[in-house]
């Protein structure tokens, strides 16, 4: 298993507990040169965090995402909905994303 996040303290504690060289800090800016460990994965997984970028960091991240994939890969992620706690707290930012204040 691999994992990135752009918190610092989330990576120190992943790295504590498993392989450190398999997590590492990644930027809040997506880019589409992004390659995380070779990349080649079967399946990515992404829980609660897509819905927070802007509708062009989201693009430039899912066509990242889709270059490290395997052919026939997955790209699982959940994102909020009206019925998430997050929701009513949330503005429409156009494009069908939501802005969480």
């Amino acid at each position: 298993a691999y994992g990135v996040d752009i918190s610092v303290p989330d990576i120190q504690y992943a790295q504590s507990i498993g392989p450190a060289s398999n997590f590492q800090v990644i930027p809040a800016k997506p880019e589409p040169s992004d390659m995380w460990f070779g990349g080649n994965f079967d399946l990515v997984v992404s829980i609660q965090t897509l819905y927070l970028l802007n509708p062009t960091d989201l693009h430039t991240r899912l066509e990242s995402l889709h270059a490290m994939m395997k052919p026939g890969g997955l790209i699982y992620a959940s994102m909020m909905g009206p019925g998430h706690h997050y929701y009513s707290r949330s503005e429409d930012a156009g494009n069908g994303m939501r802005v969480v204040n």
